[in-house]
């Protein structure tokens, strides 16, 4: 995850948007997007290296996909 850059998940059937939470996020992220079968995150501001947020999607069948939300991690050159 980037500070301000959209990520969008996207599922091969629709998402219930009732049962599919962010966990912990409050405030660090924008509200969820949920569109059929897309799950949109967009991060208010670069997250901590230490942070970890948890993203459970629940699918149109009842099945649940968990996430586990961090900060990108940047690589070392040379």
């Amino acid at each position: 995850m980037k500070g301000q850059v959209v990520t969008t998940l996207r599922f091969e059937q629709a998402v219930d948007a009732a049962r599919t939470r962010l966990v912990g996020g409050e405030g660090r992220f924008e509200p969820l997007g949920i569109v059929g079968r897309k799950v949109i995150l967009e991060p208010r501001q670069e997250l901590d290296s230490d942070e970890g947020f948890s993203l459970m999607v629940t699918l149109a069948d009842g099945r649940e996909v968990p996430f586990l939300l961090r900060p990108r991690k940047v690589r070392a050159t040379g």
